[in-house]
């Protein structure tokens, strides 16, 4: 038995918050995918042959199932060895990094579509990422996976999953990393916007709120909810609250990135189908006298917002 049953007592109750916040994340992730599943089936299904695109959209989609399902067998797994714990947990965390990154990647691609592939913006934000990725495997890989005290305990005593990382700061080591890569992102996509706004023209209103949903909003709620995570792990006390954002991190990037691909799929999808050029999307557009049709669709680059072969109202900067 525990040698503080009271302060374990207090040691459960904070931790049933984090776990009560695991739940939530889970009923979050299933609540968008029943939103948004008809349009899935119907879009990316039916409509879209294999591509990049589409290999992204369901690994960004669907990986994060596998993540929170980790995280819940490790939070309802009772009497299970300490060592089964240990590699349980190591997964669910691996699992959130991969979900992150390829969420991240999703982002990436949509900044370098708005400015027009530039190899420049390519080139930049491809060493930035490897860079910052790099250093944050290399950290969670050295941090040496052991519960505390009263984890122990808690095993002990009642055959639960004690909660690991919570002591190390490396997992606050890849939240500032990625902090600091999403205000990247976020500038690109700011500065695009003011270009964007600057040069309209008249017919340009529709695509310039739909920039600003799609590109401006959610990265702008990406990068808050890293932030929130950070601050929560650098001001929580005690420790048993510093994973309390965790879990929710990946469904956050899931639901918003995926959202923003199936959007973007979408418009592209019916403006070729109704073979005439949207004015809410970044997309290519048809030389004069020559209508889009189903065939001038760029499957590979409607994913991220380049529907048709020419950039509507922008010159091409290929050549940056």
């Amino acid at each position: 038995m525990p040698s503080d049953p009271a302060a374990m007592l207090d040691y459960m109750f904070k931790l049933h918050t984090v776990v009560y916040i695991e739940y939530s994340s889970l009923a979050v992730l299933l609540f968008d995918y029943m939103l948004t599943f008809g349009r899935e089936v119907n879009y990316v299904w039916f409509k879209s042959p294999w591509n990049f695109g589409r290999m992204l959209y369901f690994l960004t989609r669907y990986l994060p199932f596998g993540g929170v399902f980790l995280t819940f067998l490790v939070d309802v797994l009772r009497n299970a060895s300490l060592s089964t714990c240990k590699i349980l947990t190591q997964a669910a965390v691996y699992s959130t990094v991969a979900d992150v990154i390829i969420a991240e990647i999703v982002l990436t691609m949509r900044v370098w579509a708005i400015w027009s592939r530039s190899r420049f913006v390519c080139f930049g934000l491809t060493a930035i990422a490897l860079a910052l990725a790099s250093l944050c495997v290399a950290t969670v890989a050295r941090v040496p996976v052991q519960e505390d005290t009263f984890g122990t305990d808690l095993h002990s005593a009642y055959g639960v999953c004690p909660p690991y990382f919570a002591n190390s700061s490396a997992i606050t080591t890849c939240w500032v990393v990625l902090v600091a890569y999403e205000s990247v992102l976020l500038i690109l996509t700011l500065a695009k916007a003011i270009d964007l706004y600057r040069h309209r023209t008249g017919g340009t209103s529709s695509l310039i709120n739909i920039f600003f949903v799609d590109g401006l909003s959610y990265n702008g709620f990406i990068l808050a909810s890293s932030t929130a995570n950070i601050i929560v792990r650098y001001k929580t006390t005690p420790s048993e609250y510093i994973n309390l954002l965790t879990s929710l991190q990946p469904v956050v990037h899931s639901v918003l990135t995926s959202r923003m691909m199936l959007h973007l799929k979408q418009d592209a999808v019916k403006s070729s189908e109704s073979n005439h050029l949207p004015s809410t999307q970044l997309q290519f557009a048809a030389r004069p006298g020559q209508p889009p049709t189903e065939s001038s669709l760029d499957h590979a680059r409607s994913w991220f917002g380049e529907a048709l072969q020419h950039p509507l109202g922008l010159e091409s900067e290929q050549e940056d």
